[in-house]
């Protein structure tokens, strides 16, 4: 009897997952598909080059995002008890504006200097929307996170439509207004800050329940609950983006602008089914699976093995088309100018499938509260990262060839990252 009812359960929790997947990924669906439709024409008018000073500056941004709110965000989706979320939700938004403020005084003070250190001489002039993209993108991290936690997922993918328009919009008209590449670095702000508005007033509401309620003995009783969570999870996160985006960065060093440019359209591309679906099915997976609860660790398999399945399916023929068609497909769609970034899609797309598998369900372990986890693996990640750099840059290779062994290495990493995930699911099953 009991087993049965645990089926159920299982199967019911299943189909909620897909229903919140289907919901976010019809909004994000919207969004990738104004992207995409923006995307040919921002490539007519931007130059390689341009493109090449802002795959640096999103790079840069990236890194510099989770030391906003040390990725303290996502204990707002931890607690049971909704007050103490929101208490979560406000030591985030203090722990942004702070860090914000405090990049900013660095940069205007020591912006040549560091600068220079890192060979990012391109963005010296751009560096005050540095820190502007840090508040306005972590804002929005943190409000989506609530919007999660209460699984509104119509709103979310509402705001995705919305910060896809402005992004597209913007980099087209400002195209004509500012002096490139500018006008691709003030687009990518907005777009990033989009959905603030929307979410804001979508909250207000609950907010201003909940701020009746906040204690300051609370808030520290969270920030003590949660203290783990800066100490691992950020780290981890640091080096993840900044593995992440490290192509970008080992490029502007060992090539020309123009490559760079190339590059960050290849890795642009890649990032369209991640963002479109991976994003989706993660963020309902992490809602999921905190409501069903760590102990429940059969139900949280059976949703697992459902998300993994259903991932497979979806990844399999646009990886293959990729493989076989990216330098065709390029030149049709971005303009023939853009034929190489096809080449260099073809040879990344191989660790797409990997990534696309593995990324949503590594959320098990912050519901399983094994944050040192992510540490681990992305100290994995670097060392991968670091040798692929290293050996390339001594061996001089040519672009076509450190991007193979790199797209080798982190398939590898992805691969492994899938099998612990099963593991520690084997493990925690056999524990209950």
């Amino acid at each position: 009897m009991f087993s049965e009812v645990q089926k159920k359960i299982s199967i019911d929790n299943a189909k909620k997952v897909q229903k919140n997947i289907l919901t976010l990924i019809s909004g994000n669906l919207g969004a990738r598909a104004l992207g995409f439709i923006f995307l040919p024409l921002i490539t007519r008018v931007y130059s390689p080059e341009d493109f090449g000073v802002f795959s640096l500056f999103t790079a840069v941004l990236s890194i510099l995002l989770p030391i906003a709110t040390l990725k303290y965000e996502v204990t707002v989706l931890i607690p049971k008890s909704s007050r103490l979320a929101f208490n979560q939700l406000v030591v985030s938004v203090l722990l942004t504006m702070v860090m914000t403020l405090i990049v900013a005084v660095i940069l205007l003070l020591f912006r040549d200097s560091i600068f220079r250190l890192f060979d990012l001489e391109p963005l010296l002039d751009f560096w005050w929307l540095l820190p502007l993209g840090i508040f306005t993108a972590s804002s929005y991290s943190i409000l989506s996170m609530w919007g999660t936690r209460l699984q509104n997922f119509k709103i979310l993918a509402i705001t995705s439509v919305y910060q896809s328009f402005i992004g597209g919009a913007s980099k087209l008209i400002l195209a004509y207004l500012l002096v490139n590449p500018l006008g691709l670095l003030v687009g990518h702000v907005m777009q990033q800050g989009g959905g603030i508005y929307k979410l804001k007033n979508k909250f207000w509401p609950d907010f201003k329940c909940q701020f009746t309620k906040l204690r300051l003995n609370r808030i520290w009783f969270g920030v003590k609950l949660f203290r783990n969570v800066p100490l691992t999870r950020f780290p981890s996160q640091l080096i993840l983006v900044l593995t992440s985006n490290s192509p970008i960065l080992y490029s502007s060093v060992a090539y020309e602008s123009e490559v760079t440019g190339f590059i960050g359209l290849a890795f642009t591309t890649l990032a369209l089914p991640m963002a479109l679906v991976g994003q989706s099915v993660g963020k309902a997976y992490f809602s999921e699976i905190a409501k069903i609860g760590r102990k429940n660790i059969v139900s949280i398999g059976k949703v697992t093995k459902f998300i993994v399945k259903r991932l497979f399916i979806i990844a399999i023929i646009p990886t293959l088309v990729l493989i076989f068609f990216g330098p065709f497909l390029f030149s049709i769609t971005f303009g023939s100018k853009w034929a190489m970034s096809g080449e260099y899609v073809s040879i990344l797309a191989w660790m797409l499938i990997f990534q696309f598998i593995t990324a949503p369900i590594i959320n098990l372990f912050t519901v399983l509260n094994k944050h040192q986890v992510f540490l681990y693996l992305n100290l994995l990640r670097l060392c991968i990262v670091a040798t692929v750099f290293t050996t390339s840059f001594s061996l001089k290779f040519s672009p076509i060839s450190w991007l193979t062994l790199y797209s080798v290495g982190l398939s590898a990493h992805y691969c492994f990252l899938g099998l612990y995930v099963y593991w520690t699911l084997k493990s925690q099953k056999s524990k209950g």
